[in-house]
């Protein structure tokens, strides 16, 4: 049986900010207005223990442009 895995926080390596790095569906790469199939959505810190507090935001912002 497949499990499907909750979005975690991923560290930019060049700036140390985190945030969700997610592959876009074929079907929103176009209204998703990404280059490429890789979407990005900064929390804005470098703090991990800030980032813990943002984090349930994040992927409701990714849900929301999905929805669009």
């Amino acid at each position: 049986m497949a499990t499907l895995q909750m979005p975690n926080p991923w560290r930019d390596p060049r700036t140390g900010i985190f945030g969700l790095r997610a592959r876009v569906p074929a079907r929103y790469v176009k209204v998703a207005g990404v280059k490429g199939d890789v979407v990005k959505i900064s929390t804005g810190t470098s703090d991990h223990n800030e980032c813990v507090k943002k984090w349930p935001d994040v992927p409701r912002q990714w849900d929301a442009m999905k929805a669009e």
